[in-house]
C-alpha cells in the first residue's frame, strides 16, 4: 500500500479474531491444549496490536498522512516480532511434548 502496489481500505483489515491465527488461537481445542502456557497467554496482546496498527496505518494512509502510516507500520513490525517469538515458544513446547510422549510409548 505504502509503495503503491495495492489499495487497502480500513474495512479490509481483519480483526485479530477473524484472521487465521485468531481463529486458531480462540478455537476451543487450542485453548484446551495450551491455556495456561505462558507463551499462549502472552500471544494475544501483540497479535491484537498487529491488527490495530495495520488498521491505523491504512487509515493514516487514506488521509494522506504518510508519516503516521509509517509509524504504525513500525508498531506493526514490532508486534509481529513478538507474535513470532511466542509462536516459536509454542512450537518448541509442542515438539518437546511429542518427543516426551514418543519416549513413553
Amino acid at each position: 500500500m505504502i509503495v503503491g502496489y495495492e489499495t487497502v481500505r480500513p474495512e479490509d483489515v481483519a480483526s485479530h479474531y477473524q484472521c487465521r491465527l485468531g481463529k486458531w488461537y480462540f478455537d476451543e481445542q487450542t485453548k484446551k491444549q495450551l491455556q495456561g502456557t505462558p507463551a499462549y497467554e502472552k500471544l494475544n496482546a501483540p497479535h491484537e496490536r498487529v491488527h490495530v496498527a495495520a488498521k491505523k496505518a491504512v487509515e493514516a494512509y487514506a488521509k494522506g498522512d504518510l508519516k503516521g502510516a509509517e509509524a504504525q507500520l513500525i508498531e506493526l513490525e514490532q508486534a509481529s516480532a513478538e507474535v513470532i517469538y511466542f509462536i516459536d515458544e509454542l512450537i518448541e513446547k509442542v515438539e518437546k511434548e511429542r518427543t516426551f510422549e514418543t519416549h513413553l510409548a
